[in-house]
């Protein structure tokens, strides 16, 4: 079964020890950013006119993409379409599962696809970018909910996951994931909710990524959780270049795990930093007002 699973109580175990960067209670509250300086009651109001702000930047950058592409909800008849999509340029731009190697054709990670599907069917809240002219699908986000249920039991909830793998080489991004989401979960008590909207996949075809497209759909995504009721959104990325898109709409890092640093059994280090990409990012934000 390999490294992973040989050891899973190990693994959970030293999930816990690994050297993090948390930003605790609320987002950048104790990393000296936006919220740090403003009070609980003053933080509705920093909200109103960051948005303002925003929607100015996103206004240009939506526009940009806009002239070429069109968005729609992904339909469960969509889903082989959209295992396509992550497998020619999801995947393999993604830094851990290139780090990995798990990305070798159709369905070479079984795991991550179950995930994919069970969240397009369940929520029907997942977004497809098509090419205005062609219909051809140039991007995706795959949108669900964070809950705190999500974060409870974070070690007997680990390793079953880990056991519970088709397979083991996808547990140190499983487990890396995991980590970041137990960190992050102080969202709930500063957006003052159980659950929350939350992109799970985004992805863009190469051509599209320098065309504010991954911005665009993530700024869909925002919408969305505003007019279903949400309270905030939240998205956990390694790739820089979705990171930048994360803060293009307003969401603030609230943990990171460094790959440099994170291991297994103490020993076995998973995911050094190449390319550019040296961690992996809990980003949140409140929800649009309404």
């Amino acid at each position: 079964m390999g490294l992973l699973l040989k050891s899973v109580s190990q693994i959970a175990s030293k999930s816990q020890m690994m050297k993090v960067r948390h930003y605790g209670a609320g987002a950048v509250k104790d990393a000296g950013g936006a919220f740090a300086k403003k009070g609980d009651s003053e933080e509705n109001a920093y909200f109103y006119n960051l948005q303002k702000e925003q929607l100015d930047k996103l206004k240009g950058l939506r526009e940009k993409s806009d002239e070429k592409v069109k968005y729609e909800i992904l339909k469960p008849s969509q889903i082989p379409m959209a295992h396509m999509l992550m497998y020619e340029s999801g995947y393999p731009r993604e830094p851990m599962v290139e780090h990995l190697g798990l990305c070798n054709g159709l369905h070479s990670i079984p795991d991550s696809d179950d995930l994919m599907e069970d969240l397009i069917m369940t929520y029907n809240m997942s977004l497809m970018a098509k090419d205005r002219s062609t219909n051809t699908p140039l991007g995706l986000v795959i949108n669900g909910e964070f809950t705190r249920k999500d974060v409870e039991n974070n070690q007997d909830d680990l390793q079953r996951k880990l056991q519970d793998l088709t397979d083991s080489s996808f547990g140190p991004i499983l487990a890396l994931r995991h980590e970041v989401d137990h960190m992050g979960a102080v969202v709930f008590d500063k957006f003052n909710t159980d659950t929350i909207f939350n992109t799970k996949f985004l992805m863009v075809k190469p051509e599209m990524s320098k065309q504010g497209l991954a911005t665009g759909l993530l700024s869909r995504a925002i919408q969305q959780a505003s007019a279903l009721g949400y309270k905030g959104i939240k998205t956990v990325v390694s790739h820089n270049g979705f990171k930048k898109a994360a803060m293009d709409n307003g969401m603030e890092m609230v943990a990171e795990v460094k790959f440099d640093v994170f291991s297994l059994q103490g020993e076995v280090k998973c995911f050094q930093t190449w390319r550019g990409h040296s961690s992996c990012a809990f980003m949140a934000r409140k929800s649009l007002s309404r």
